[in-house]
């Protein structure tokens, strides 16, 4: 990864000055748990998304191929409303570029190019930043290059958005554009290779999710089911919950679960009680790694087994959205953006096993 950080390319007009590389997506995310390393015969599953018919057929024209992209899968999108929320969809690989479901097992994208400034009937309404976030929640974990034809000060802003590996200037030289992007798939992949075999060789190394006991169940109805489990869709957050955990909807999700040990714990209650009901619905729902980790916690609570609680449950999560056992959340809003609050279940019907 850093070979990605600390790299500042300037000019627009070189194709060795189009880029500037913000800090590797690889920091704090885990990209074997849910990526898929590209077979060598198969070209580049490149997402994009832009406002602009030009832009994206400029896309289209020079950059995937400069890539070498999949020609069946790839393409840019972005010119209504549905294919811009869709987007995240799209990259997930559980739609096609028509938003049609896919069935799994779904391929991520291994490119995500993202217009920083999604704009409907002339006026922004949807940050690419945002979109971006929301990708790295659900899972992605390939190469994000975020696009804006802003000046250079803003794009050095941009370099530090959380999830980013690439910010480029619009227009873009596309032969340097697909060199960069390249460099860092490639650096991804390396990791990915290397991650897998450290766990491979691990002789502790547990499944992280195990469906087995659901053999038989439609695949919709299991679907139905981790929906309900993993939600962790929250109440808006007001000035008085400044700094703590947002209340979770769902007060049967697993999320909501942890939510209640963790705040026991931290006012020195009881937790016996909980660990056994969140051990049992972490079973039911599939993360076996999780329930031994409660167990673990059960035995000697610490904050360490808190912390190392949240992580696996968000891995879970992850891994049952990357192989289409979860759907999208329905009622995401922009943190940036909070006038905006798409309703992705009208959006999206068809996620709904």
């Amino acid at each position: 990864a850093s070979a990605l950080r600390g790299t500042t390319l300037s000019e627009l007009s070189a194709p060795e000055g189009l880029l500037a590389a913000g800090a590797s997506a690889l920091r704090g995310t885990s990209p074997p748990r849910t990526s898929r390393l590209k077979p060598a015969e198969e070209g580049l599953f490149v997402a994009v998304v832009d406002d602009s018919a030009f832009s994206r057929k400029i896309f289209e024209a020079t950059l995937l191929p400069a890539l070498g992209a999949d020609a069946q899968r790839s393409k840019a999108i972005g010119g209504t409303k549905e294919e811009q929320v869709g987007f995240i969809s799209f990259a997930l690989g559980l739609v096609d570029a028509s938003l049609h479901d896919l069935p799994p097992p779904h391929r991520q994208a291994d490119v995500v190019l993202i217009d920083e400034n999604l704009a409907l009937d002339g006026e922004v309404h949807l940050s690419g930043s945002y979109v971006l976030a929301r990708l790295r929640e659900q899972g992605y974990v390939g190469v994000a290059c975020l696009a804006s034809s802003c000046d250079r000060e803003q794009l050095k802003r941009l370099m530090a958005v959380p999830g980013v590996d690439l910010v480029s200037p619009k227009p873009f030289h596309a032969s340097a554009l697909a060199a960069a992007l390249l460099k860092a798939h490639e650096v991804k992949q390396l990791v990915t290779s290397a991650h897998a075999t450290q766990e491979k060789r691990a002789p502790f190394a547990e499944k992280l999710v195990s469906l087995t006991h659901l053999e038989g169940l439609p695949h919709s109805s299991i679907r139905s089911l981790m929906d309900v489990a993993y939600n962790n869709a929250t109440e808006p957050s007001s000035p008085s919950s400044a700094g703590k955990r947002p209340r979770f909807l769902s007060a049967s999700s697993v999320y909501a679960k942890l939510a209640q040990l963790e705040k026991r714990f931290q006012q020195s209650e009881s937790t016996d009680q909980v660990c056994h009901s969140l051990k049992g619905v972490a079973k039911t729902a599939g993360a076996c790694r999780l329930a031994k980790e409660v167990q673990a916690f059960s035995a000697n609570p610490t904050t360490a087994g808190i912390a190392q609680m949240w992580s696996l449950l968000d891995a879970t999560r992850s891994k049952l959205l990357a192989t289409g056992y979860l759907s999208l959340p329905s009622d995401p809003v922009s943190p940036t953006l909070p006038h905006i609050a798409h309703r992705w279940k009208k959006n999206h019907s068809s996620f709904s096993a």
